[in-house]
């Protein structure tokens, strides 16, 4: 991607993603939703991470991940393979102005957690 066959596109993909990250954040503020990691792409696809870490439980890491699902109004979570043990993924889209822009919330679960 380093050499994009329209850049232009590619940059207006992310600035429409960026548009789309700052009304996000600022809902999940307001909500008081425990803050994801976000990454975008170049496609402007936002996708924000949730990952179990320390004394972190599998139900607390389920738990925030659906606060952010409830609010974004994405579809339900499923369950896959992620490199820390099991990811669980849900996903939509938003319109920002003329395009739709993809929108994904993840969270790892560690290993042992995974299945409780």
């Amino acid at each position: 991607m380093l050499f994009a066959d329209d850049p232009e596109a590619v940059y207006e993909n992310q600035t429409a993603g960026h548009r789309m990250l700052a009304d996000v954040l600022a809902q999940g503020a307001r909500a008081e939703l425990v803050p994801l990691m976000w990454t975008l792409a170049e496609t402007g696809k936002l996708t924000g991470r949730i990952r179990q870490e320390g004394d972190d439980t599998a139900e607390q890491v389920r738990e925030a991940l659906e606060g952010w699902v409830h609010l974004l109004g994405l579809g339900p979570a499923h369950r896959g393979l992620s490199p820390y043990g099991t990811m669980l993924t849900a996903s939509g889209t938003r319109r920002v102005g003329p395009r739709r822009i993809a929108l994904e919330v993840r969270a790892d679960l560690l290993p042992e957690d995974a299945e409780k």
